[in-house]
């Protein structure tokens, strides 16, 4: 768990380098409406230079943070994770010229790639020596291979080129952009930084991984989701209605998915982590539960954010952010530091009321009411909740899932939740089923036919 919770930190402090040199510069070549080859070559060396920068900055404040979390292992931890911030800088423009031209099945080759080669790696490292160096190395590995599958499947490369009157036009747009994604950090990835400090790294370590577990899933889809809105919004970002129009369309389409996909993870969180992780973690099991309830309130009022952004108004996606730190951070830091799981229970509960203070910021900029937008997502929520507890019940019936053997009765269980979520939805919400699978089966034949 030491090890989980070391790398916590160091990975916490990389995304913060994300921020200023990560997806924003992207969503810029999105946007763009002309010129879009000199915006892009405008911002790979924009990013490139600051990423070197961030990377001296982190170099020498390695000591300093690894003082205060009294651990001098950071030092190369953190030295050696960083370079991520350099190596992902280099695939940030290729990436969102497939975005901006549609081209989503070259970005889940490009994350697919990735992700199996450095798994295939992990694994094998993890048989021949297994370190705390295997998880230093996995997001690094990410890192190299989506530069590479990137630049392989796109024509794009960069070229000598500078305009300050551009550059200026992109800092203009990024700056407020950055603002609003340091804020999202702090929720996410400052989080991190705030439990080591409270609990230590072990604990730490367990929350890590808990925090990983609960939300790789809903991350992925989450992602892909995102990818879509933001390019399909930003189509029509002088058009501000259609925007409104079309963002509670896809979040009710989300909802179907995410809903369902957090609460199965939360109702196979005990059994999969003990079978997985065995004793040795302890609190993991409640912990990966804990959070993948909070993903609920999370995940979904991303789409919110990214339809400010595209018709120009990213500041409206701070206010709730803002409030829920208000009052989560003094939560967190009275309720929260006794162990990790207090820390994850008060952390899942401050979430609650997040969504609310999202869809009353979203009526003031669409005009679309707080009970409409509950509507949207009713029918998912309810059915995920009836899920939720026809899964507990399961796990009730079949006893303590504790080893390898009982993995047919975890699967019998998802096999269940599935077919009553399935079932109920397609009662209840049965054109909007049929309306997922006609886009399925249209996007299937497409990708085919390619």
């Amino acid at each position: 768990p030491e090890d989980f919770g070391i790398v916590g930190i160091a990975i916490a402090l990389n995304t913060f380098a994300d921020i200023i040199v990560g997806y924003n510069w992207g969503q810029a070549i999105i946007r763009s409406e002309e010129n879009v080859n000199d915006v892009a070559n405008i911002s790979f060396w924009m990013m490139g230079i600051l990423s070197i920068i961030l990377y001296g900055i982190f170099w020498f404040l390695a000591p300093a943070v690894a003082a205060g979390y009294k651990n001098p292992f950071l030092v190369t931890v953190i030295r050696l994770i960083s370079l991520t911030i350099i190596i992902s800088a280099t695939s940030l423009v290729p990436k969102a010229l497939m975005e901006r031209e549609f081209r989503y099945q070259h970005l889940f080759v490009v994350r697919t790639v990735s992700t199996t080669l450095t798994n295939i790696v992990i694994l094998i490292w993890v048989f021949i020596a297994p370190s705390i160096w295997v998880i230093v190395a996995q997001p690094i590995l990410i890192a190299v291979t989506q530069s590479f599958t990137s630049y392989y499947l796109t024509k794009w490369r960069p070229q000598i080129y500078w305009n300050w009157k551009q550059a200026k036009q992109i800092i203009s747009f990024n700056s407020v952009i950055i603002f609003a994604t340091f804020i999202t950090w702090v929720l996410i990835y400052g989080d991190n930084l705030f439990a080591g400090a409270l609990l230590g790294a072990t604990q730490l370590g367990i929350y890590v991984l808990g925090w990983n577990l609960a939300l790789i899933i809903p991350n992925i889809v989450s992602g892909s989701v995102g990818q879509v809105a933001y390019t399909t919004f930003s189509r029509f970002k002088d058009e501000q209605e259609r925007v409104g129009l079309q963002f509670i369309h896809l979040q009710r389409l989300f909802s179907i998915i995410l809903f369902p996909i957090s609460a199965g993870i939360a109702i196979i969180a005990q059994p999969l982590a003990q079978i997985i992780y065995g004793e040795n973690w302890g609190a993991l099991p409640t912990v990966m539960m804990l959070l993948s309830l909070m993903t609920i309130f999370t995940f979904l009022w991303n789409l919110n954010e990214l339809a400010f952004r595209a018709i120009g108004r990213p500041m409206l996606g701070v206010i709730a952010p803002i409030l829920l730190i208000a009052y989560g951070a003094p939560a967190l830091f009275m309720f929260g530091r006794d162990d990790v799981i207090a820390y994850s229970l008060t952390r899942t509960l401050i979430m609650v009321p997040f969504p609310f203070m999202v869809m009353v910021v979203t009526q003031y900029a669409f005009g679309i009411s707080v009970l409409k937008q509950m509507q949207a997502i009713a029918w998912p929520f309810i059915i995920t909740a009836l899920m939720f507890g026809l899964g507990y019940l399961c796990l009730q019936a079949f006893g303590p899932l504790t080893n390898v053997r009982h993995l047919p009765q975890v699967g019998l269980i998802i096999i269940i939740c599935a077919a009553f979520y399935g079932l109920m939805m397609f009662i209840f919400q049965r054109p909007l089923m049929l309306q997922i699978r006609d886009m399925f089966m249209s996007n299937l034949k497409r990708r085919n036919a390619t």
